[in-house]
């Protein structure tokens, strides 16, 4: 499970087609997150859905880094990151 709840897609930059996938939590993300791995693997060309591999990549931003996490706990800035994210 991620910081935000929301999923990690990861593509490799030598086969774009790999895609790794975690962190999906509950069915309607994973859901999502399988009808849009299919159709980046099935597409030919660009499409519209590449806008969302900023939100869920490995190194985006947080509202609270982990380095804060470490300072104020993890009960105080998983709900706020949670929240800030929706």
């Amino acid at each position: 499970m991620t910081g935000d709840l929301l999923p990690t897609v990861l593509r490799g930059p030598e086969a774009p087609w790999v895609h790794r996938v975690f962190g999906c939590v509950g069915l309607p993300w994973a859901t999502f997150r399988g009808d849009f791995g299919a159709r980046q693997v099935l597409a030919e060309r660009e499409n519209a859905d590449d806008k969302y591999y900023p939100y869920f990549d490995v190194l985006r931003k947080f509202l609270m880094p982990i380095w804060l996490e470490r300072v104020v706990g993890k009960r105080l800035a998983f709900p706020l990151n949670t929240a800030w994210a929706k």
